[in-house]
């Protein structure tokens, strides 16, 4: 589970609910006030080459987001539609063109609890509960047929942030969940400009930390490195990101460069 948005590793977010579909920081969620970027710098799109992942707004918020991502729709565009409560206060369904639907549910303090995935004849592919530590997501557990599948669980720093991130894979012999490796993430202290959209983004099984990343080191079952990413931002007079450099590094294989470029409106 990525905490930033290296588009090509991270299958550009949504993504991974359409996977999903086709194969089966303290992070706050209550009512404490959240950091958000003026009105006239929403985030409208995010673009590493090819891979964009867009941001559409109407009236009311937030409407759709799009992603062209390898994974989504053979690399085409693929549209996840959100519908909210009459107050707009909550999200309660994304919805692709395909009829795929992720579907929350809420606690008693308005907190999000858990989800379903649907596929296009509304059959149950997926379902994942969300625990706290607290105000913060603690772990994310998703299941299949009463049998859980993959686990994330949360480690937060005293910025509020998340500085370990535990990825739990099943064990089809043990029937049991076992770590299959960590991440581990260090911050520049600015505001990260998708943290406004986090709920929807738990939706899709993405962390989404308050601070922009600067580094994520990857680590695998067996406590070694298995590949680094690191963030060079460049920010706009509004201290938000306009465009970064990702150096990813794999341990005796060498180093790529790639460019991410931020969009507002």
């Amino acid at each position: 589970m990525r905490a930033t948005f290296n588009l090509r590793k991270a299958g550009l977010l949504a993504a991974t609910a359409t996977v999903l579909f086709t194969a089966c920081k303290k992070d706050t969620t209550g009512n404490n006030p959240e950091p958000t970027p003026p009105v006239q710098t929403k985030l409208k799109k995010i673009s590493q080459g090819e891979d964009v992942l867009e941001f559409v707004y109407g009236n009311n918020g937030l409407q759709a987001i799009k992603t062209n991502a390898d994974q989504a729709a053979g690399g085409q565009l693929a549209t996840f539609n959100i519908s909210y409560t009459p107050d707009y206060s909550k999200i309660t369904e994304l919805k692709t063109t395909g009829n795929q639907r992720i579907v929350p549910n809420y606690g008693t303090y308005g907190e999000l609890a858990s989800a379903n995935i649907y596929d296009d004849k509304n059959y149950l592919v997926l379902a994942t509960r969300y625990a706290y530590t607290g105000m913060a997501i603690g772990a994310i557990t998703s299941s299949t047929n009463g049998m859980d599948l993959l686990k994330t669980t949360f480690e937060y720093g005293a910025d509020e942030n998340v500085r370990k991130a535990t990825n739990w894979m099943l064990n089809p012999t043990s029937g049991k969940l076992e770590v299959s490796g960590y991440t581990a993430y260090e911050y520049d202290g600015k505001m990260n400009p998708v943290y406004v959209h986090k709920t929807l983004l738990y939706l899709l099984l993405q962390n989404t930390p308050r601070y922009n990343v600067t580094k994520e080191t990857d680590y695998d079952e067996n406590n070694q490195v298995s590949e680094i990413r690191e963030y060079s931002y460049q920010y706009n007079n509004q201290n938000l990101p306009q465009s970064a450099t990702v150096k990813t590094t794999v341990p005796g294989g060498g180093s790529t460069t790639a460019n991410v470029v931020y969009s507002y409106q």
